[in-house]
Protein backbone atom coordinates (compact mmCIF):
# COMPACT_ATOMS: atom_id res chain seq x y z
CA UNK A 1 0.00 0.00 0.00
CA UNK A 2 1.33 3.19 -0.85
CA UNK A 3 0.53 7.70 -0.58
CA UNK A 4 -0.85 8.49 -4.20
CA UNK A 5 -1.23 12.33 -3.88
CA UNK A 6 -3.78 13.09 -6.52
CA UNK A 7 -4.45 17.12 -7.76
CA UNK A 8 -7.69 18.12 -10.04
CA UNK A 9 -7.50 20.72 -11.66
CA UNK A 10 -10.30 23.96 -12.05
CA UNK A 11 -11.99 21.98 -15.24
CA UNK A 12 -11.97 18.66 -13.37
CA UNK A 13 -13.98 20.28 -10.52
CA UNK A 14 -16.19 22.57 -13.06
CA UNK A 15 -19.53 22.08 -11.84
CA UNK A 16 -21.18 19.21 -9.75
CA UNK A 17 -21.52 16.44 -11.97
CA UNK A 18 -17.65 16.77 -12.85
CA UNK A 19 -16.65 16.81 -8.61
CA UNK A 20 -18.73 13.41 -8.27
CA UNK A 21 -16.79 11.96 -11.23
CA UNK A 22 -13.73 12.93 -9.68
CA UNK A 23 -15.23 11.51 -6.45
CA UNK A 24 -15.16 8.39 -8.54
CA UNK A 25 -11.51 8.81 -9.37
CA UNK A 26 -10.39 8.86 -5.78
CA UNK A 27 -12.36 5.83 -4.76
CA UNK A 28 -11.05 3.58 -7.77
CA UNK A 29 -7.69 4.56 -6.17
CA UNK A 30 -8.61 3.83 -2.59
CA UNK A 31 -10.11 0.33 -4.10
CA UNK A 32 -6.88 -0.50 -5.68
CA UNK A 33 -5.21 -1.03 -2.40
CA UNK A 34 -3.57 2.94 -1.80
CA UNK A 35 -4.17 5.79 0.55
CA UNK A 36 -5.20 8.94 -1.15
CA UNK A 37 -4.47 12.48 -0.35
CA UNK A 38 -6.82 14.78 -3.35
CA UNK A 39 -5.20 18.01 -3.40
CA UNK A 40 -8.09 20.52 -5.77
CA UNK A 41 -8.37 23.17 -7.76
CA UNK A 42 -11.23 26.08 -7.87
CA UNK A 43 -13.68 25.37 -9.96
CA UNK A 44 -13.13 26.59 -13.76
CA UNK A 45 -13.22 30.67 -14.22
CA UNK A 46 -13.47 31.25 -10.35
CA UNK A 47 -10.17 32.60 -9.65
CA UNK A 48 -10.27 34.69 -12.78
CA UNK A 49 -13.67 36.18 -11.15
CA UNK A 50 -12.14 36.92 -7.53
CA UNK A 51 -8.74 38.71 -9.24
CA UNK A 52 -11.50 40.47 -11.16
CA UNK A 53 -13.41 41.88 -8.53
CA UNK A 54 -10.57 42.57 -6.55
CA UNK A 55 -9.03 44.67 -9.13
CA UNK A 56 -12.42 46.61 -9.86
CA UNK A 57 -12.33 47.44 -5.91
CA UNK A 58 -8.43 48.35 -5.15
CA UNK A 59 -5.20 48.95 -6.95
CA UNK A 60 -3.66 46.20 -5.17
CA UNK A 61 -0.66 47.58 -4.52
CA UNK A 62 0.11 48.02 -0.75
CA UNK A 63 0.71 44.70 1.86
CA UNK A 64 -2.41 45.29 3.58
CA UNK A 65 -4.80 45.22 0.17
CA UNK A 66 -2.71 42.24 -1.41
CA UNK A 67 -3.85 40.48 2.59
CA UNK A 68 -6.87 40.97 1.33
CA UNK A 69 -6.69 40.20 -1.86
CA UNK A 70 -4.96 36.22 -1.49
CA UNK A 71 -7.81 35.63 1.55
CA UNK A 72 -10.40 36.23 -1.46
CA UNK A 73 -8.79 34.58 -3.79
CA UNK A 74 -7.87 31.48 -1.83
CA UNK A 75 -12.10 31.00 -1.35
CA UNK A 76 -12.63 29.18 -4.63
CA UNK A 77 -10.61 25.80 -3.41
CA UNK A 78 -12.12 26.24 -0.32
CA UNK A 79 -15.68 25.76 -1.80
CA UNK A 80 -14.10 22.95 -4.09
CA UNK A 81 -12.65 20.81 -1.49
CA UNK A 82 -15.75 21.00 1.51
CA UNK A 83 -17.78 20.02 -1.81
CA UNK A 84 -15.61 16.74 -2.89
CA UNK A 85 -15.28 16.05 0.64
CA UNK A 86 -19.23 15.51 0.70
CA UNK A 87 -19.68 13.95 -2.14
CA UNK A 88 -16.74 11.22 -1.27
CA UNK A 89 -18.59 10.84 2.32
CA UNK A 90 -22.10 10.42 0.38
CA UNK A 91 -20.58 7.49 -1.53
CA UNK A 92 -19.14 5.73 1.95
CA UNK A 93 -15.55 7.22 1.63
CA UNK A 94 -14.88 9.01 4.70
CA UNK A 95 -13.23 12.46 3.83
CA UNK A 96 -12.38 15.61 5.23
CA UNK A 97 -11.43 19.05 3.64
CA UNK A 98 -8.59 20.80 4.85
CA UNK A 99 -7.50 24.24 4.36
CA UNK A 100 -3.88 25.06 4.09
CA UNK A 101 -3.15 26.49 7.26
CA UNK A 102 -5.07 23.44 8.48
CA UNK A 103 -1.90 21.32 6.98
CA UNK A 104 0.24 23.81 7.72
CA UNK A 105 1.17 24.56 4.39
CA UNK A 106 3.96 27.10 5.75
CA UNK A 107 4.61 29.75 3.21
CA UNK A 108 6.77 33.00 2.78
CA UNK A 109 5.07 36.35 3.20
CA UNK A 110 4.99 37.32 -0.57
CA UNK A 111 1.30 37.92 -0.98
CA UNK A 112 -0.17 36.80 -4.77
CA UNK A 113 3.16 34.78 -5.24
CA UNK A 114 4.39 32.63 -1.96
CA UNK A 115 6.97 30.19 -1.26
CA UNK A 116 6.22 26.60 0.73
CA UNK A 117 8.75 26.56 3.26
CA UNK A 118 7.48 23.55 5.26
CA UNK A 119 4.36 21.26 5.28
CA UNK A 120 4.04 19.36 8.54
CA UNK A 121 2.76 16.03 7.71
CA UNK A 122 1.49 15.03 10.95
CA UNK A 123 -2.12 16.02 10.80
CA UNK A 124 -2.37 14.20 7.05
CA UNK A 125 -0.57 10.72 8.37
CA UNK A 126 -2.81 10.92 11.78
CA UNK A 127 -5.95 11.24 10.01
CA UNK A 128 -4.42 8.63 6.99
CA UNK A 129 -3.88 5.91 9.16
CA UNK A 130 -7.68 6.78 10.72
CA UNK A 131 -8.96 5.61 6.80
CA UNK A 132 -9.69 9.27 6.39
CA UNK A 133 -9.09 10.69 2.93
CA UNK A 134 -7.73 14.37 2.88
CA UNK A 135 -8.85 17.11 0.72
CA UNK A 136 -6.64 19.83 0.34
CA UNK A 137 -7.13 23.26 -1.11
CA UNK A 138 -4.10 24.27 -3.65
CA UNK A 139 -2.83 26.92 -4.56
CA UNK A 140 -2.92 28.31 -0.28
CA UNK A 141 -0.40 28.50 2.51
CA UNK A 142 -0.13 30.48 5.96
CA UNK A 143 2.75 32.71 6.22
CA UNK A 144 5.11 33.15 9.57
CA UNK A 145 2.33 36.07 10.67
CA UNK A 146 -1.13 33.80 10.32
CA UNK A 147 -2.24 35.70 7.13
CA UNK A 148 -3.44 33.12 4.32
CA UNK A 149 -0.75 34.00 1.08
CA UNK A 150 -1.50 32.08 -2.42
CA UNK A 151 1.40 30.67 -4.51
CA UNK A 152 0.68 31.88 -7.65
CA UNK A 153 -0.78 30.84 -11.14
CA UNK A 154 -0.39 27.42 -11.15
CA UNK A 155 -0.12 26.92 -7.59
CA UNK A 156 -2.51 23.76 -6.75
CA UNK A 157 0.41 21.83 -8.99
CA UNK A 158 3.25 23.00 -6.34
CA UNK A 159 1.44 22.10 -3.48
CA UNK A 160 0.22 18.56 -4.77
CA UNK A 161 4.13 18.43 -5.40
CA UNK A 162 5.00 19.32 -2.01
CA UNK A 163 2.43 17.48 -0.50
CA UNK A 164 3.84 14.14 -1.95
CA UNK A 165 7.18 15.39 -0.94
CA UNK A 166 6.08 15.42 2.04
CA UNK A 167 4.38 12.58 2.55
CA UNK A 168 7.02 10.35 0.62
CA UNK A 169 4.26 9.70 -1.91
CA UNK A 170 4.70 6.76 -4.14
CA UNK A 171 3.18 8.61 -6.95
CA UNK A 172 1.65 12.39 -7.46
CA UNK A 173 -1.50 12.55 -10.20
CA UNK A 174 -2.11 15.57 -11.64
CA UNK A 175 -5.59 15.10 -13.34
CA UNK A 176 -6.24 18.17 -15.99
CA UNK A 177 -8.48 17.89 -19.50
CA UNK A 178 -5.67 17.16 -21.51
CA UNK A 179 -4.60 13.24 -21.84
CA UNK A 180 -0.59 13.77 -21.20
CA UNK A 181 2.20 15.28 -22.82
CA UNK A 182 2.97 15.34 -26.75
CA UNK A 183 5.92 16.20 -28.75
CA UNK A 184 4.06 19.70 -29.88
CA UNK A 185 0.55 21.09 -28.88
CA UNK A 186 -2.02 18.86 -30.53
CA UNK A 187 -4.32 22.32 -31.50
CA UNK A 188 -0.65 23.54 -33.56
CA UNK A 189 0.63 20.23 -35.13
CA UNK A 190 -2.82 17.50 -35.66
CA UNK A 191 -0.03 14.83 -35.72
CA UNK A 192 1.59 15.28 -32.58
CA UNK A 193 1.71 12.10 -30.95
CA UNK A 194 1.43 11.50 -26.79
CA UNK A 195 4.72 10.56 -25.11
CA UNK A 196 3.86 8.01 -22.68
CA UNK A 197 7.15 7.99 -20.65
CA UNK A 198 9.42 11.21 -19.88
CA UNK A 199 12.40 11.70 -18.02
CA UNK A 200 12.10 14.48 -15.81
CA UNK A 201 14.75 16.72 -16.51
CA UNK A 202 12.87 17.18 -19.67
CA UNK A 203 9.60 17.63 -18.44
CA UNK A 204 10.92 20.46 -15.95
CA UNK A 205 12.60 22.37 -18.96
CA UNK A 206 9.15 22.00 -21.30
CA UNK A 207 7.24 23.45 -18.30
CA UNK A 208 10.06 26.15 -17.81
CA UNK A 209 10.22 27.00 -21.34
CA UNK A 210 6.29 27.47 -21.43
CA UNK A 211 4.23 24.06 -21.89
CA UNK A 212 0.96 24.51 -19.87
CA UNK A 213 0.71 21.08 -18.68
CA UNK A 214 2.04 21.66 -15.23
CA UNK A 215 3.69 24.32 -13.19
CA UNK A 216 7.33 23.95 -13.83
CA UNK A 217 7.78 24.46 -9.63
CA UNK A 218 6.01 21.32 -9.39
CA UNK A 219 7.97 19.69 -11.85
CA UNK A 220 10.98 20.81 -10.05
CA UNK A 221 9.72 19.24 -7.11
CA UNK A 222 9.40 16.02 -8.42
CA UNK A 223 13.17 16.30 -9.93
CA UNK A 224 14.23 17.42 -6.23
CA UNK A 225 12.54 14.58 -4.35
CA UNK A 226 12.83 11.65 -6.69
CA UNK A 227 8.31 10.62 -6.71
CA UNK A 228 7.01 9.87 -10.21
CA UNK A 229 4.71 12.45 -11.61
CA UNK A 230 1.85 11.15 -13.85
CA UNK A 231 -0.14 13.55 -16.57
CA UNK A 232 -3.42 12.59 -16.95
CA UNK A 233 -7.25 13.11 -18.12
CA UNK A 234 -10.18 13.16 -15.65
CA UNK A 235 -12.57 12.63 -18.56
CA UNK A 236 -10.77 9.35 -20.56
CA UNK A 237 -9.24 6.33 -19.57
CA UNK A 238 -5.88 7.00 -21.07
CA UNK A 239 -2.66 5.92 -19.06
CA UNK A 240 -1.51 9.39 -19.55
CA UNK A 241 2.36 10.41 -19.36
CA UNK A 242 4.23 9.18 -16.43
CA UNK A 243 8.04 10.66 -15.55
CA UNK A 244 11.22 8.46 -15.30
CA UNK A 245 14.59 9.60 -13.75
CA UNK A 246 16.92 7.57 -15.82
CA UNK A 247 18.45 8.53 -19.22
CA UNK A 248 18.70 5.39 -21.40
CA UNK A 249 20.16 6.40 -24.94
CA UNK A 250 23.83 7.05 -24.16
CA UNK A 251 24.93 10.17 -25.86
CA UNK A 252 22.45 9.98 -29.08
CA UNK A 253 20.60 12.87 -29.66
CA UNK A 254 16.82 12.92 -29.20
CA UNK A 255 14.48 15.35 -29.70
CA UNK A 256 11.64 14.79 -27.22
CA UNK A 257 8.82 17.53 -27.80
CA UNK A 258 8.41 21.19 -29.38
CA UNK A 259 6.96 23.69 -26.72
CA UNK A 260 6.27 27.76 -26.99
CA UNK A 261 5.71 30.66 -24.47
CA UNK A 262 3.79 34.03 -25.80
CA UNK A 263 3.19 35.08 -22.35
CA UNK A 264 6.32 37.42 -23.00
CA UNK A 265 6.80 40.72 -22.43
CA UNK A 266 9.74 42.76 -24.27
CA UNK A 267 10.85 45.87 -22.56
CA UNK A 268 13.30 48.54 -24.09
CA UNK A 269 15.33 50.92 -21.78
CA UNK A 270 17.82 53.71 -22.32
CA UNK A 271 19.73 54.37 -18.74
CA UNK A 272 23.33 55.30 -17.99
CA UNK A 273 25.31 52.21 -17.94
CA UNK A 274 26.21 52.50 -13.97
CA UNK A 275 22.72 52.82 -13.38
CA UNK A 276 21.67 49.10 -14.50
CA UNK A 277 22.76 47.17 -11.42
CA UNK A 278 20.02 49.39 -9.69
CA UNK A 279 17.95 48.49 -12.03
CA UNK A 280 17.98 44.92 -11.76
CA UNK A 281 17.97 45.32 -8.20
CA UNK A 282 14.66 46.59 -8.49
CA UNK A 283 13.14 44.15 -10.53
CA UNK A 284 14.57 41.42 -8.03
CA UNK A 285 12.91 43.05 -5.38
CA UNK A 286 9.47 43.48 -6.75
CA UNK A 287 9.80 39.60 -7.60
CA UNK A 288 9.75 40.05 -11.45
CA UNK A 289 11.14 36.92 -13.25
CA UNK A 290 13.53 37.93 -15.56
CA UNK A 291 13.48 35.53 -18.87
CA UNK A 292 16.63 36.82 -20.29
CA UNK A 293 18.53 40.71 -20.64
CA UNK A 294 20.27 41.81 -23.52
CA UNK A 295 22.98 44.87 -23.67
CA UNK A 296 23.41 45.50 -26.69
CA UNK A 297 24.76 48.76 -26.27
CA UNK A 298 26.14 49.99 -22.77
CA UNK A 299 23.09 52.68 -22.66
CA UNK A 300 20.60 50.58 -23.87
CA UNK A 301 19.07 47.35 -22.44
CA UNK A 302 16.24 44.89 -23.54
CA UNK A 303 14.87 42.62 -20.63
CA UNK A 304 12.12 39.96 -21.72
CA UNK A 305 10.11 38.96 -18.88
CA UNK A 306 6.54 37.62 -18.09
CA UNK A 307 3.74 39.56 -20.06
CA UNK A 308 1.38 38.30 -16.42
CA UNK A 309 3.60 41.23 -14.43
CA UNK A 310 2.95 43.62 -17.45
CA UNK A 311 1.17 46.01 -14.91
CA UNK A 312 4.24 45.49 -12.09
CA UNK A 313 6.75 46.10 -15.06
CA UNK A 314 5.16 49.60 -15.79
CA UNK A 315 4.97 51.14 -12.49
CA UNK A 316 8.37 49.88 -11.58
CA UNK A 317 9.39 51.28 -14.84
CA UNK A 318 7.88 54.61 -14.14
CA UNK A 319 9.27 55.05 -10.55
CA UNK A 320 12.54 54.34 -11.81
CA UNK A 321 12.12 56.97 -14.43
CA UNK A 322 11.35 59.52 -11.99
CA UNK A 323 13.90 58.40 -9.80
CA UNK A 324 16.24 59.19 -12.91
CA UNK A 325 17.64 55.71 -12.99
CA UNK A 326 16.47 55.25 -16.40
CA UNK A 327 16.25 57.61 -19.23
CA UNK A 328 13.02 56.25 -21.59
CA UNK A 329 11.60 52.91 -21.72
CA UNK A 330 8.82 50.82 -24.18
CA UNK A 331 6.94 47.87 -23.73
CA UNK A 332 5.70 45.42 -26.38
CA UNK A 333 4.16 42.53 -26.27
CA UNK A 334 4.44 40.95 -29.82
CA UNK A 335 7.08 37.98 -29.36
CA UNK A 336 7.52 34.65 -28.03
CA UNK A 337 9.61 31.48 -27.62
CA UNK A 338 9.54 28.46 -29.15
CA UNK A 339 11.91 25.57 -27.79
CA UNK A 340 13.22 22.47 -28.74
CA UNK A 341 13.64 19.67 -25.82
CA UNK A 342 15.92 16.98 -25.80
CA UNK A 343 19.35 15.30 -25.16
CA UNK A 344 22.40 16.20 -27.18
CA UNK A 345 21.28 18.98 -28.59
CA UNK A 346 24.19 21.65 -27.58
CA UNK A 347 26.24 18.98 -28.60
CA UNK A 348 24.97 18.45 -32.09
CA UNK A 349 26.47 21.29 -34.43
CA UNK A 350 24.82 20.19 -37.43
CA UNK A 351 21.10 19.90 -36.24
CA UNK A 352 21.82 23.78 -34.88
CA UNK A 353 23.16 24.84 -38.12
CA UNK A 354 20.09 23.19 -39.98
CA UNK A 355 17.50 24.50 -37.84
CA UNK A 356 18.70 28.17 -37.91
CA UNK A 357 19.18 27.45 -41.62
CA UNK A 358 15.84 25.89 -41.88
CA UNK A 359 14.05 29.03 -40.22
CA UNK A 360 15.98 31.55 -42.04
CA UNK A 361 14.95 29.87 -45.50
CA UNK A 362 11.30 30.29 -44.54
CA UNK A 363 11.75 34.50 -43.70
CA UNK A 364 11.29 33.48 -40.16
CA UNK A 365 13.60 36.39 -37.62
CA UNK A 366 14.86 34.84 -35.40
CA UNK A 367 15.88 38.08 -32.59
CA UNK A 368 17.83 35.26 -30.37
CA UNK A 369 19.02 32.06 -29.55
CA UNK A 370 19.59 29.97 -26.53
CA UNK A 371 21.28 26.91 -26.36
CA UNK A 372 22.04 24.20 -23.02
CA UNK A 373 22.67 20.90 -23.14
CA UNK A 374 19.06 19.55 -22.47
CA UNK A 375 17.11 22.74 -24.88
CA UNK A 376 17.56 24.81 -27.63
CA UNK A 377 15.31 27.89 -27.17
CA UNK A 378 14.41 31.16 -29.99
CA UNK A 379 12.70 34.51 -29.54
CA UNK A 380 10.96 35.32 -32.38
CA UNK A 381 7.73 37.05 -33.15
CA UNK A 382 4.44 36.13 -32.14
CA UNK A 383 3.23 35.92 -36.11
CA UNK A 384 5.67 33.43 -36.78
CA UNK A 385 5.42 31.33 -33.52
CA UNK A 386 2.84 28.55 -34.56
CA UNK A 387 4.98 28.29 -38.12
CA UNK A 388 8.24 28.08 -36.10
CA UNK A 389 6.55 25.34 -34.13
CA UNK A 390 5.05 23.54 -37.08
CA UNK A 391 8.75 23.89 -39.55
CA UNK A 392 10.41 22.55 -36.32
CA UNK A 393 8.26 19.42 -35.26
CA UNK A 394 7.66 18.49 -39.51
CA UNK A 395 11.69 18.70 -39.44
CA UNK A 396 12.63 17.38 -35.64
CA UNK A 397 10.08 14.36 -35.98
Amino acid sequence: MGIIVQKFGGTSVADLTRIKNVAKLVKAELESGNQVVAVVSAMAGATNSLITQCAELSRLDGITSLQEYDAAIASGEIVTSALLALQLQSIGIKARSLQGWQVPIETTKAHGNAQIVNINPHKLNELLSQGITPVITGFQGVSIDGDITTLGKGGSDTTAAIISASLNAERCDIYTDVDGIYTADPRVVHNAKKIDIINIEELYALCNAGAKVLHPRAALAAKRYGFKLRILSSFTNLDGTTTKSEINNMENRQITAITSNKNLLKIEIEHKAQNFVHIFEEFTKELVPIEQIFNFEKDNSIIIANLIDKNKCEKLLNNLKNNLLLTKYSTEANISSVTIVGYGIKNDNGLVWKIIELLNNNNVSILSTDLSDIKMSFIVNDRDNEKVIKLLHEYCF
